[in-house]
């Protein structure tokens, strides 16, 4: 199947993802959470093919990493935390490169004003864990939604607060359709981290260390990867090196029966 983001997410990859939601096979999630990076670059080389590969634009890939693994480093080192303008419109910018793109949002996040970013970022933080509350303030910036402010509070907080992708939110059953509302957010919010916390019970080591935000990931790798390379799954040798810093509950010595998963 040929791949292309930008259009709209056909109603098969509802129930694909539910799937996955519903399962208890703690390997497959394991084997999700490791491909993130691969079906990244994948997808990155079907954009680059489409558009011609520009090698001074940057990518998908480069974005991800610094979304992942960069700026929540530079967030957590600032007293008091927050994120700067040049780091917002960076983060949309990953944000519509990874699902939708609307050239607008790049035009509008820049209105915002430098100082104000840093401030109701930092004043955001603080709020958590009340993550309606959070949202709130984030939403008074220019360009910012449910989605993009669970973007801001995920590089602060991915044990709390998970990113709000379409292909995650589309696991959840009878979620209804994708209206990017806070009351959706959530929902979503609080079925992910109860699921880390299921995950974690899983566990047989205890070394897995699942998060709302790592949930979110696995989702979101699983549903591309089954569309387009589904034997990367099979792989996998289950080590994704995605953040787990979270703060969910120790794993049980013995893990629960497991549901096998499709």
């Amino acid at each position: 199947e040929t791949f292309s983001r930008d259009l709209c997410l056909p109603t098969c990859c509802h129930a694909s993802m539910v799937e996955l939601l519903e399962c208890e096979d703690i390997s497959l999630w394991k084997k999700s959470l490791a491909v993130y990076k691969d079906v990244v670059q994948l997808i990155d080389d079907q954009k680059r093919k489409r558009k011609g590969n520009k090698k001074d634009e940057e990518n998908l890939v480069s974005l991800d990493q610094w979304f992942q693994e960069e700026v929540p480093s530079l967030v957590t080192s600032r007293d008091p935390p927050h994120l700067t303008h040049s780091e917002l419109s960076r983060l949309m910018k990953w944000k519509l490169m990874r699902g939708k793109f609307r050239p607008r949002l790049t035009e509008l996040i820049q209105l915002n004003d430098v100082e104000k970013v840093q401030e109701l970022t930092s004043k955001a933080y603080s709020e958590l864990p009340n993550l309606q509350k959070a949202i709130e303030t984030l939403k008074t910036l220019k360009a910012v939604g449910p989605a993009t402010a669970s973007a801001i509070l995920c590089v602060y907080s991915p044990q709390q607060a998970p990113f709000m992708c379409d292909e995650a939110v589309l696991a959840i059953k009878d979620i209804g359709r994708l209206d990017y509302s806070l009351k959706q957010y959530m929902t979503f919010a609080e079925i992910m981290i109860e699921k880390a916390q299921d995950l974690n019970k899983m566990s047989v080591t205890g070394d897995d260390k699942w998060n709302a935000h790592n949930v979110e990931l696995a989702l979101w790798a699983f549903h591309f990867a089954k569309r387009i390379k589904p034997d990367i799954l099979e792989e996998s040798k289950e080590s994704g090196g995605i953040r787990n810093d979270t703060n969910s509950s120790d794993s049980e010595d013995s893990p629960p029966p497991t549901k096998k998963c499709k």
